[in-house]
């Protein structure tokens, strides 16, 4: 830290007139001593905690005491959160990043740049696989089998369900990455927060959080656990399957950077990593359940059909496979709760689908659903209504008049009038076949 100091030194002139009746003066001197500016600072801080399963056990991480493991420290060449010579399908690790800054809030930013994936080879059984002659620096498969978790975690080193509800960045690392070779990751800024704080507050000044990186060789799956029930070293709240890995990556390697970066909070309230998001006109449906609370048959009773139970049958493309939302009882909220992958744009004209399945909707009562998105799934916004009498089968709203520039999470709770149905005792609300975002998907 560097101290300015700027002195201001009071010189007072005396005047020396005589005056023949007296020899002395009224006077009255005010100082103000030490005047100093000194500038603030921003330090960030980086510790690491590593764990790595081999066969379901505990192995620990790397061959160096600079490798996974280390106090909170200014990051140089020697620290790799990662350093893994000899994977085995259905390996798989998670590291847990602190990061504080010292002295002020700071928005912070993060970079995964792949550096290379090469070949490094072909053995007999990749060769049987892979009978391309590529062997540049980013041909190799490793890339595409190793897949993350990425999520906001409270320093216990595991996965949990009010984590998992936050979002969870997910992927393989080359689709991580992507294209361009670099990920960009938003922890928080004035548009994102990945620890669940409300949107648009950035990391405070000398307090810690934290940030969990879940890796698997093979398929990697959510088991979030309770808050505070989980254990590291037996249960981190996802799990890594291997069996659908294939010889054509052996003897890949993948290397990459990780980079984290702090930028005063103060006077930049609208401070986004990445600038303005970048988002394709494609279509792009929910992938995951984040909660849902089914309510019940007009009569009362609860949903027994196998068909209409299940809630992942509202996340992909339409196919008439649906989540009956129910009426609302004093035990159910009749709503559910899904997430994007990603963060998904919005442009001009329509935003948001939802779909919804009704045979002969000119002469079947109305049913409806309040419709609500949101950036973190803390704040919401109310999207409009969605109605089974839309003659397409969906609902679109045109988001603009929202003060968000993205979102990720729908939530769409049942607002059927129980009472238009008065021959139909087995009537079961709003059935909910698709989510779309008709905008597209976004990166930073």
């Amino acid at each position: 830290m560097k101290r300015l100091i700027l002195s201001f030194i009071t010189i007072a002139a005396i005047s020396t007139t005589v005056f023949a009746a007296s020899g002395a003066f009224f006077s009255d001197t005010e100082t103000s001593t030490d005047n100093t500016f000194v500038a603030g600072a921003i330090d960030l801080l980086i510790d690491s905690t590593c764990h790595y399963w081999q066969n379901g056990v505990d192995v620990g991480c790397g061959d160096g005491s600079m490798y996974g493991n280390w106090q909170a420290t200014n990051l140089n060449e020697s620290h790799r959160f990662f350093n893994f010579a000899d994977l085995k399908p259905g390996d798989s690790g998670e590291d847990t990043v602190s990061l504080r800054v010292d002295n002020n809030n700071a928005w912070v930013c993060s970079d995964i740049t792949l550096t290379s994936s090469p070949e490094n080879g072909f053995t007999e059984p990749e060769s049987l696989l892979d009978n391309t002659s590529f062997d540049g620096p980013h041909d190799g498969e490793l890339a595409g089998e190793l897949n993350f978790f990425i999520w906001g975690d409270d320093g216990d080193n595991v996965l949990e369900d009010d984590e998992f509800a936050h979002g969870v960045r997910t992927g393989s690392l080359a689709n991580l990455v992507g294209s361009e070779s670099v990920y960009h990751l938003s922890l928080a800024d004035s548009a994102n927060n990945i620890w669940g704080d409300p949107i648009g507050q950035p990391l405070p000044g000398t307090q810690t959080r934290y940030l969990g990186v879940a890796w698997c060789f093979g398929t990697i799956a959510s088991n979030p656990v309770d808050q505070g029930v989980g254990d590291p070293s037996t249960d981190p709240g996802f799990t890594c399957n291997g069996t659908l890995v294939a010889n054509i990556s052996q003897t890949d390697s993948v290397t990459g950077d990780i980079s984290f970066t702090a930028t005063q909070a103060r006077n930049q309230p609208d401070f986004l990593c990445q600038g303005n998001p970048q988002c394709t006109l494609q279509q792009v449906f929910t992938t995951y359940v984040i909660s849902h609370n089914q309510g019940t048959l007009k009569n009362g009773q609860p949903i027994t059909d196998p068909l209409r139970i299940d809630p992942d049958k509202a996340n992909g493309p339409t196919d008439n496979l649906f989540y009956s939302l129910g009426f609302k009882s004093q035990t159910s909220t009749a709503s559910a709760t899904l997430k994007f992958t990603g963060p998904v744009g919005m442009g001009a004209g329509d935003d948001l689908l939802i779909h919804e399945v009704t045979l002969g909707r000119d002469t079947y009562p109305e049913e409806k659903a309040k419709v609500e998105v949101s950036q973190d799934n803390i704040t919401w916004y109310l999207a409009g209504t969605a109605t089974s009498k839309d003659t397409a089968g969906f609902t679109s709203f045109d988001l603009d008049a929202l003060p968000i520039s993205t979102f990720q999470y729908v939530r769409v709770t049942d607002q059927t009038d129980p009472n238009l149905f008065t021959t139909r005792p087995t009537a079961d609300g709003y059935d909910l076949d698709a989510i779309e975002a008709a905008y597209g998907a976004c990166t930073f």
